[in-house]
């Protein structure tokens, strides 16, 4: 098939309708933005109060292999704070690493939960970074991760703290090495234990683990960190081995399973399993009893990588979609790693980009939780939310960090999503909105080049007077202002060109 004919057929079948399923669908053609302006229809949005849909647990960041540039510069405190302050971006949940080097010997017991953390920030170790020693590198990084967990959840109440192995110890895997390889049989109950004992240990560091993952994109033998897990072998170990193991040692942490690289890719899937979607209800379909164990079904954001098949072919971005089995099964489903390696672009395009995508995984795939892949590391890719100086001096902040904030600011831990409803299909403008007590968020998000009014309708209640709105575009960030309502009780929104804004109000 010649090549062109092949990406277009690719691209055909991974096509996904850019709106979500809940918006009223219109007969005339064109934009909502060209349409208002001839006067021909209105836009409007109705929010459902009391059609309730999947309960938030939160946003959050990663840093797993990276915190050692976080725990280096010279300015963390305020990187720390601009993540999980309220006047950041409030952040809930951390995601770091269950590292294979803290036990490198059978004879190992030790998770280093008594190194100081508090070292100097020009002490020595802190050249590693440019000198490349790479024991000293994992020292680094095992006194910043524990330095960040403390931090966030003493200084800033971050009650989710979770942490993904890539790989279990090395002498526990087939291949005797920290990438690829699998774990041995014998080992099953051997890598509970390593696990369970974690989490003790760092509990008695005062960190209280909220979750861990067995297994971090368990299709892929990377040449880094890695291990590969049949989905068949994951469900026997945390049914058989993780949960009672935990269970018995009075431990209750969640058990977060999936997290392959692609959310979904329903057709590709059948060749190469790369989807977190497949292996979730693989998972399930061999041991449906998983239900019963403290887990959370859970995937990564990242398209189809076909320039690894067909040379200079760009990645596919795959369906953003429910996992329904999971779903049925009474489970939470969380995006657990999601970003681009693309060069770094800090852009109101690319936060705009982001911030729809971020709406269709919480509209369109039902998530109760969003984790950016990394929070802060010194970069030249799109990987991180705020980028670091390389001389570890400082920082600077992206505009994805800015419209996540108009998510991770307004909608609390506990809220419930509510469906909503427009009267546009439109691949530019998208919202979503969240109900605690009587307290409610709307977010709107429009990539497109024009201004846009819309006309919201509360159904099932009654708003409770003036509305606040929070802008983010080129020049602002979460910019303060307020609406009033109409004399019908309806509220007009006007969404400017490229932006975002979130707006919070309450009813009677």
């Amino acid at each position: 098939m010649n090549v062109n004919h092949l990406l277009f057929a690719v691209c055909s079948l991974f096509a996904v309708a850019s709106c979500s399923s809940e918006n009223i669908l219109d007969t005339h053609m064109g934009q909502p933005e060209d349409m208002a302006t001839k006067g021909l229809l209105k836009n409007s949005v109705q929010i459902n109060w009391n059609s309730e849909k999947q309960e938030i647990d939160g946003f959050g960041v990663g840093q797993a292999a990276w915190v050692k540039h976080l725990y280096a510069n010279r300015k963390r405190e305020e990187v720390m704070n601009l993540l999980f302050g309220d006047n950041g971006l409030n952040l809930n949940i951390m995601r770091g690493e269950i590292y294979p080097d803290y036990w490198e010997n059978k004879a190992d017991s030790c998770f280093n939960v008594a190194d100081n953390v508090d070292i100097s920030l020009d002490d020595p170790l802190f050249n590693c970074l440019t000198s490349g020693n790479a024991t000293e590198v994992k020292d680094l990084n095992r006194r910043g991760q524990l330095w960040a967990s403390r931090k966030a959840q003493d200084t800033y109440q971050v009650d989710k703290l979770i942490y993904a192995t890539w790989s279990p110890p090395a002498f526990m895997k087939t291949n005797g090495a920290t990438s690829d390889g699998k774990l041995k049989p014998e080992c099953f109950q051997s890598y509970a234990d390593y696990l369970t004992k974690f989490c003790k240990a760092y509990q008695s560091a005062g960190v209280n683990v909220y979750g861990l993952t067995p297994a971090n994109e368990p299709e892929y033998a990377a040449p880094w960190n890695s291990c590969l897990w049949p989905a068949q072998d994951m469900g026997k170990f945390i049914t058989q081995n993780l949960y009672p193991t935990l269970s018995s040692e009075g431990m209750n942490q969640k058990i977060l399973f999936g997290e392959s690289a692609q959310w979904s890719a329903p057709l590709l899937s059948t060749i190469v399993n790369i989807s977190s979607k497949k292996y979730v209800e693989d998972v399930i379909s061999s041991y449906p009893n998983i239900a019963n164990c403290s887990t959370i079904a859970s995937g990564h954001g990242y398209g189809i990588p076909l320039g690894a098949v067909i040379d200079q072919l760009p990645n596919i971005n795959v369906p953003i979609i429910p996992y329904t089995k999971a779903e049925e099964k009474g489970l939470k489903v969380w995006l657990t790693e999601v970003s681009t390696t693309d060069a770094l672009d800090s852009s109101i395009e690319n936060g705009l980009e982001w911030a729809g995508k971020f709406n269709k995984y919480l509209v369109d795939a039902n998530v109760s939780a969003i984790i950016w892949w990394v929070g802060a590391m010194s970069t030249t890719t799109n990987e991180s939310m705020i980028v670091l100086d390389s001389d570890r001096s400082g920082y600077k902040l992206t505009k994805r960090y800015d419209t996540y904030g108009n998510f991770t600011r307004y909608i609390k831990p506990g809220s419930k999503r509510i469906e909503t409803k427009r009267s546009f299909l439109s691949t530019n403008i998208s919202f979503s909105s969240f109900k605690t007590g009587n307290k409610y968020v709307l977010v709107a998000v429009n990539e497109s080049n024009k201004a846009v009014d819309y006309e919201m309708k509360l159904n099932g209640t009654v708003g409770n007077g003036n509305l606040n709105a929070f802008l983010t575009n080129a020049t602002s960030q979460w910019a303060a202002s307020e609406v009033t309502p109409n004399a019908n009780g309806t509220y007009s929104l006007l969404l400017p060109p490229k932006s975002v804004v979130t707006f919070t109000g309450s009813v009677k």
